[in-house]
């Protein structure tokens, strides 16, 4: 008889996700966090850091796609991109193929990046992340850490076209998790590290109305702090990413869907009407002050 093994994957104060978990790959600790990949029935091979879902065999060319492309096509410009996270490197791979020149990837978590190399079936192999830790082709990948990286390349000079946050995500206290760096100090940053008409791109959360709360509060800094915010859901995985960009954008939408036309690379979940759909922010984040009114007190 096989046993399964299950993980309970907290999502909410009332929500819960249970991973059943066929074989596990690999469990252990780095000096940055707890590392699982298992093989699940549904998902395949899946990566999961502190007991939450990273990134998934099913899942991944969709997340890595929603998380490159749309700022790619805000940005515009293709000449460098800084990539802090993202560890399996399927985002700086789409990000080369997509025509970008130079790709920085950076994860302080050498030993995750490495398992994620050896074990999953998608991003980064071996062979592929020793190239890229060497520098040789358009991805260089470097371990150190995200705040550090971001202060050396602002005192050097080095400005980025699109800049992706793929950070570890903290509870909120509320009714889900907040991402390490939206906090403001590190938008200023990466905003300060933006060439002109940059963009920046970071996961927001689940859109959907009983988790809306971190989405909302990134959403606000976003716009505190950048002339153009655009809110881009990629419904399939129940995912918000907000891009923040220097350069006011009266139609947004309809720039990004001229760029994509003639993107140097064919994204395998996205086209243009699932952009256009997904640049429509959900009713309660377009109307912040409208009630929600539970089918009870109707």
């Amino acid at each position: 008889m096989t046993t399964t093994r299950t993980l309970a994957e907290r999502l909410g104060p009332d929500l819960t996700r249970t991973w059943m978990l066929q074989e596990v790959l690999h469990t252990g600790v780095t000096a940055h966090q707890r590392v699982l990949i298992a093989r699940t029935a549904v998902h395949g091979v899946t990566l999961l850091c502190d007991g939450r879902l990273k990134s998934s065999e099913l899942t991944a060319q969709a997340y890595s796609e929603a998380l490159t492309i749309p700022g790619l096509l805000l940005a515009g410009g293709r000449r460098r991109l800084l990539i802090i996270g993202a560890s399996d490197g399927l985002a700086a791979q789409i990000a080369a193929e997509a025509g970008v020149a130079h790709v920085d990837h950076v994860d302080a978590d050498r030993e995750c990046v490495e398992l994620c190399a050896l074990l999953l079936p998608y991003g980064y192999d071996s062979h592929q992340l020793l190239a890229a830790a060497e520098g040789n082709g358009p991805i260089r990948a470097r371990f150190a850490d995200a705040h550090q990286v971001i202060v050396s390349e602002l005192e050097s000079g080095t400005r980025y076209d699109l800049i992706v946050l793929d950070a570890p995500a903290q509870p909120t206290g509320g009714t889900g998790y907040l991402h390490e760096l939206y906090t403001s100090l590190y938008l200023h940053l990466c905003r300060d590290l933006l060439a002109p008409g940059g963009t920046v791109v970071a996961p927001a959360g689940c859109p959907t109305l009983w988790r809306q709360e971190p989405v909302a509060l990134a959403l606000d800094r976003f716009q505190s702090l950048f002339r153009t915010t655009v809110m881009y859901t990629a419904w399939e995985l129940e995912q918000a990413f907000l891009l923040g960009s220097l350069t006011d954008a009266t139609d947004p939408a309809a720039v990004m869907t001229d760029r994509l036309s003639r993107l140097p690379y064919l994204p395998q979940t996205l086209d243009a009407p699932a952009l256009a759909s997904g640049l429509i922010p959900p009713y309660h984040l377009r109307r912040p002050t409208a009630p929600i009114h539970p089918a009870s007190q109707r």
